[in-house]
């Protein structure tokens, strides 16, 4: 088992950190740092890491991530290395998971 992880006890399907008790609250362990992430993707990610779907649920339910700042993060990103018409950038946002509120947030922060 990785060190970013400990043993989960029969009746304890979540996640935690050995080295940083904050672990959940730190967008740098959780991925949030490098890129806009919404939480479909950021479950995607964990899963890939090979968390379990308990795990991957519990960190989304207690990140405590502004979803709404992430659909901007992400569309700065989309925009500052494409063009993007809104509705292409929309619909890239829906595509990563943001749901409608977050997606159209994402691009009228960036119009």
């Amino acid at each position: 088992m990785e060190a970013s992880r400990t043993t989960i006890l029969p009746g304890q399907d979540h996640f935690r950190c050995l080295s940083c008790p904050s672990f959940l609250h730190s967008r740098e362990n959780t991925g949030l740092g490098y890129s806009g992430f919404s939480a479909t993707s950021l479950y995607g990610q964990l899963i890939f890491e090979e968390f379990t779907p308990g795990q991957a649920q519990y960190a989304i339910d207690n990140v405590n991530a502004d979803w709404f700042a992430e659909a901007v993060e992400s569309a700065e990103s989309y925009t500052e290395y494409s063009a993007f018409s809104a509705s292409g950038l929309y619909d890239q946002l829906i595509f990563e998971g943001f749901t409608p509120e977050q997606a159209q947030h994402g691009v009228n922060s960036v119009q």
